[in-house]
C-alpha cells in the first residue's frame, strides 16, 4: 500500500517538539507527500507555551534559516510541511483539510494503549479517519516533552533533545542567543559528519549543549543584551547569506567564515560598545572560557583568530 498523493497529519502538544517527534515527521515524510504538523491542545496537559508558539518553535526546529517569529500560521516548511495550530478538534481539522490520514509516533506500550483508544475516538466522528503508526527508535525512546521539561537548563545534561531557541523560550531567556547556536549547529553538521578523525557526530550537540547550559548559568554576560536589536543583526545576516548558505550544506560543506560570523554576531550583543576592540576580546574571552573543549579540534567550533577578524 502507497500514500502516494496522500497528506498526513502529525498532531500532538509538542511542548515542545523534541528531537523524537523529528523522526516521526522524517518517517512519515517517506510515506506520504506532505504532512501537517499540527500543535493542538491536550486539555489533560497543562502547556507551558501557547500552541501559536509552539508552532513557531516547530517551523524554526526543521528550518532555522528562516525568521518565523513575524509570520502568522500556517507556516509552509520548504515544500511538504506545513506547521499550523489549534484548539480544536484533530479530526475538526482534518475534515476542513480534506486528509484521511493521521501520523502518530510509538515510544512504549501505555503509548500503544491510549492511540488505541484515540483511533476509535476519532473513528467514531469521522469514520473515514485512519492512523498511521511510527516506531521510535532505541535512542529516542526517552525523548518526550516531559523528559525535555524535566532537563532544560541542568547542568551535566549532554541531551536535552530540543532546539536551543525552545530551551530559550522555556526558560525565558534571549531569543537570539538560541537562534545563534541552532544556526551554528546546523552548518556545523556537514563538518562533523565528514571529519570522523576529529569528532563523532553525536559529538556536536553534546559539545554546543554544554556550551548553551554553561553560558545561560552567566546571567551576567545576558545582561546587556539587546535581543531585539540582536535579532535585527542576525535577520541582516540571514537575508544576506541564506542563499549561499542552503548551498553550502546541500554539497556538504562546512562554512566556517558563516560559523564565525555567527559567534561574532554574539559577541558583539554581549559588549556595551561593539566599537570598543579591548571589550570585544575581552568578553570573547569570557565567552571561550565558556566553551571549554569546544576549541579542542582540528577545526575549533568556537575559532578565536576567526571571530575577531570579524569583530
Amino acid at each position: 500500500m502507497t500514500a502516494a498523493g496522500k497528506a498526513a497529519i502529525y498532531a500532538g502538544s509538542f511542548d515542545p517538539w523534541s528531537f523524537g517527534h523529528q523522526y516521526v515527521l522524517d518517517a512519515g515524510l517517506e510515506v506520504f507527500d506532505a504532512v501537517h504538523v499540527l500543535a493542538a491542545v491536550n486539555p489533560a496537559k497543562q502547556g507551558t507555551l501557547s500552541p501559536e508558539t509552539r508552532a513557531r518553535l516547530i517551523a524554526h526546529s526543521i528550518d532555522p534559516f528562516k525568521d518565523w517569529s513575524r509570520r502568522e500560521p500556517p507556516f509552509h516548511v520548504g515544500r511538504n510541511v506545513i506547521v499550523s495550530a489549534t484548539a480544536g478538534l484533530v479530526v475538526d481539522y482534518a475534515r476542513e483539510q480534506g486528509i484521511t490520514h493521521l501520523l502518530r509516533g510509538l515510544r512504549s506500550t501505555s503509548d500503544f494503549e491510549s492511540e488505541f483508544n484515540l483511533y476509535f475516538s476519532n473513528r467514531a466522528i469521522v469514520p473515514s479517519i485512519q492512523t498511521w503508526a511510527i516506531m521510535c527508535p532505541p535512542d529516542l525512546l526517552h525523548c518526550s516533552s516531559t523528559y525535555v521539561r524535566t532537563v532544560v537548563g541542568k547542568s551535566g545534561v549532554a541531551f536535552v533533545g530540543t532546539s536551543f531557541l525552545a530551551q530559550c523560550a522555556m526558560l525565558r531567556k534571549p531569543a537570539f542567543v538560541g537562534e545563534v547556536f541552532d544556526l551554528v549547529q546546523a552548518c556545523s553538521r556537514a563538518r562533523f559528519e565528514n571529519e570522523p578523525a576529529d569528532l563523532e557526530p553525536g559529538d556536536l550537540n553534546a559539545g554546543l549543549q554544554a556550551f548553551f547550559t554553561r553560558f545561560m548559568s552567566a546571567g551576567v554576560l545576558l545582561n546587556p543584551l539587546n535581543d531585539s536589536l540582536s535579532r535585527e543583526s542576525l535577520r541582516a545576516f540571514v537575508r544576506g547569506r541564506e542563499g549561499a548558505l542552503r548551498e553550502l550544506l546541500a554539497e556538504k560543506k562546512y562554512p566556517s567564515e558563516d560559523v564565525a560570523e555567527l559567534w561574532a554576531l554574539l559577541v558583539k550583543a554581549l559588549c556595551r560598545n561593539s566599537a570598543d576592540a579591548r571589550e570585544n576580546w575581552d568578553v570573547l574571552g569570557a565567552v571561550e572560557a565558556l566553551a571549554g573543549n569546544l576549541g579542542r579540534t582540528l577545526i575549533p567550533l568556537l575559532p578565536r583568530k576567526a571571530i575577531e577578524a570579524k569583530l
